[in-house]
């Protein structure tokens, strides 16, 4: 009886600690992913893979050179937890090095919780990492992704790290670059930079030089290619220096000026356009910090060092007004941006390759400088969009006989009716014979974007210049102003007023200001020229809180401007 019931005992004892086992917390990884950006997001399965997704252990991931596309856009994980089992945090670690030497550290990277998948299975995950995998690679070589998982729980981290050798992914990179840009429209000035480290006359080689006795085509006549001096104390056509050796290197990260001719090869024949630029090297590599004009008020000609497109936002500026300017032969115009504006007609900030721009130094500097990183390498961007969110802001634009011109004002607590403020874009004169010209003054100064104060009424003259005449319309393409602001339009000629809004559109005749087919070489007057102001301006801007408003406004179509009528805009 005694051998029975310890039997029994027995198996009562086993039953008990199976079922505690069976009770037993647990938590654990069931899915890991690295996910892959190589023109679209690819997601690459780890030893965890109870999704069956492609495999990132040993997968090839392609070829690329600088001006590609490899990011891991993040990672993500997959979790179980029972019988009280928790899991408190996600991790996803990788380093990246030359297959044939592998070294550095793992970079970590949090993945936070995303959503319950039920029964105690999590997700947790990044998608907008974003970590540019080519920007630091400088050598042609195979280079490997190499990543591990973690999970910290109340029973212990748990891994999927091939029992402590990581999985790895390679790929091919060669830093060499082929890129080209097409010039369209007609002869006139461009704003250029190169992307690799080369002579102006390798840039060049397909469209007409001369006036250089070493790499033009010709080395009598004018030269047609010109830089900035950034050492210049003002805005004067005499700091444009020919280039006279145009075998000498572009240095990374400044622009230079060259006028485009028809013809390509002097045989009294126009040759068609587009003319594709091309150059094939090394792309340059980032952190250039180019010379910047360390006077005050200071001009400085930059240009897109890299193969890319770049975002001026991300730029690394110190003493700089933000803003950057960007000649448009197209439309014969200077397109503007103020650094985290989201406004002005440079759409996003966005700056293509081979594109040449200015800046300008603050009036008091004491180190300027701007460098261009890696992470300034954006995608998009047109040679010559940011949302503009919580922003008050108004853009005219002008538009007849052929050219056209807009002009921006954005309310801003900071801003200035009589005064330059951080964020102010100058206007700046045309590098074209044929051109508008429509802009806000403040004191001696033409605005192209103007940031004003709405707390109290304020009046901003408005400057118009064109080299044409005819019928030009004036209309505002954007409107995003509160409704307890006012903004009235002048014509203090014709005695008219009226209230601006997303509908207006005001139309006048004006007769030819300004002499027409000036020799092309002999408008290099313009450069970062700001343009000179009038002291009879025609139009004027009224903005002001609705509870000071009291005048009567009108909303005529559209008045005519006789030959013998004054002329309001001729500055001389």
């Amino acid at each position: 009886m005694k051998k029975a019931t310890k039997f029994l005992f027995g198996i009562f004892t086993f039953s008990i600690l199976i079922s505690s086992m069976a009770l037993a917390q647990d938590a654990g990884i069931f899915q890991t992913y690295i996910v892959i950006n190589s023109g679209s997001n690819t997601y690459y399965a780890g030893g965890a893979n109870s999704d069956g997704g492609t495999i990132f252990n040993g997968a090839d991931l392609g070829d690329f050179n600088s001006s590609g596309t490899l990011a891991i856009s993040g990672g993500e994980i997959k979790s179980f937890k029972n019988n009280g089992g928790d899991v408190t945090g996600a991790k996803m670690y990788y380093r990246i090095y030359e297959t044939s030497s592998p070294s550095g550290s793992f970079t970590e990277l949090d993945l936070p919780f995303d959503a319950d998948l039920g029964n105690g299975d999590q997700r947790w995950d990044e998608l907008s990492a974003n970590v540019d995998v080519l920007a630091s690679l400088t050598t042609t070589a195979n280079y490997t992704i190499e990543v591990w998982w973690k999970i910290t729980t109340n029973v212990g981290d748990k891994f999927d790290s091939n029992f402590g050798n990581n999985f790895k992914a390679t790929f091919d990179f060669n830093n060499t670059v082929s890129t080209s840009v097409s010039l369209t429209g007609s002869a006139g000035y461009r704003l250029l930079s190169s992307p690799i480290t080369t002579s102006y006359s390798d840039v060049l080689d397909e469209i007409w030089t001369q006036g250089a006795t070493t790499g033009a085509d010709v080395t009598n006549g004018d030269p047609n290619v010109f830089t900035w001096d950034n050492t210049s104390t003002g805005d004067a056509n005499s700091n444009w220096d020919g280039v006279t050796d145009l075998s000498g290197n572009i240095t990374s990260g400044e622009g230079f000026l060259v006028y485009v001719y028809a013809d390509d090869d002097y045989d009294d024949s126009d040759d068609a356009f587009p003319k594709t630029l091309s150059v094939s090297g090394t792309e340059n590599t980032a952190g250039a910090t180019p010379t910047i004009n360390s006077n005050g008020d200071g001009w400085t000609l930059l240009g897109n060092p890299f193969a890319t497109t770049i975002d001026f936002d991300n730029l690394t500026t110190d003493d700089i007004t933000g803003v950057a300017y960007v000649w448009d032969d197209a439309s014969s115009e200077w397109k503007t941006y103020p650094q985290q504006s989201g406004l002005g007609d440079l759409t996003d900030g966005l700056i293509a390759p081979f594109q040449g721009f200015f800046v300008q130094t603050t009036s008091s500097p004491t180190s300027a400088s701007v460098e261009f990183p890696s992470g300034a390498k954006s995608t998009g961007g047109s040679f010559y969009g940011k949302t503009s969110e919580s922003l008050s802001y108004l853009r005219l634009n002008v538009e007849g006989a052929e050219v056209s011109n807009s002009a921006w004002i954005q309310l801003s607590a900071k801003g200035s009716a009589t005064s330059k403020v951080m964020g102010d874009a100058v206007e700046l004169q045309p590098l074209s014979p044929k051109y508008a010209q429509l802009g806000f003054l403040k004191g001696d100064e033409v605005m192209d974007i103007a940031n004003v104060a709405a707390t109290e009424e304020i009046m901003l003259p408005v400057e118009f210049n064109t080299t044409e005449g005819g019928t030009f319309t004036i209309t505002a393409t954007d409107f995003v102003i509160p409704g307890d602001v006012e903004v009235l339009f002048h014509d203090y000629q014709m005695e008219v007023s009226m209230r601006i809004d997303g509908e207006f559109s005001y139309s006048f005749e004006t007769v030819k200001l300004k002499k027409q087919d000036v020799p092309a070489l002999s408008m290099l007057t313009a450069g970062a020229m700001k343009a000179k102001s009038t002291e009879a301006n025609r139009f004027g801007i009224t903005i002001r809180p609705t509870s000071v408003s009291n005048e009567t406004v009108e909303r005529p179509a559209a008045f005519a401007l006789e030959q013998n009528y004054p002329n309001p805009f001729n500055p001389s």
